[in-house]
């Protein structure tokens, strides 16, 4: 299954009102903001600044937060807006299981 562009959060302001009206929920990889979004399905804002690291693991980070969304199977119900702000702990880490 593709991560399709309707599932992606892609102007500032989407950014600023998942921010503005979201729970956050930080950890030693990444900080999560989550907002609902009054539609019928998720949507995934990534932001991934040049302390992760070179474009190569940005890149790579990326990857992997939207493969792990993509896996994710949520119940169907009210959509969510998630931000994630990716840590430069980030870099070198693969999926569970991995």
């Amino acid at each position: 299954m593709r991560f399709l562009s309707r599932q992606r959060l892609r102007t500032g302001a989407e950014f600023d009102a998942a921010f503005k009206r979201g729970a956050r929920l930080a950890g030693r990889l990444f900080l999560l903001v989550a907002a609902p979004n009054g539609r019928a399905f998720d949507r995934l804002g990534l932001a991934v600044s040049r302390r992760v690291g070179g474009s190569v693991e940005r890149n790579r980070a990326r990857r992997l937060l939207r493969e792990s969304f993509r896996r994710l199977s949520r119940p169907r119900g009210p959509g969510v807006d998630l931000v994630v702000v990716a840590r430069p702990e980030l870099v070198g880490r693969g999926h569970a299981g991995r």
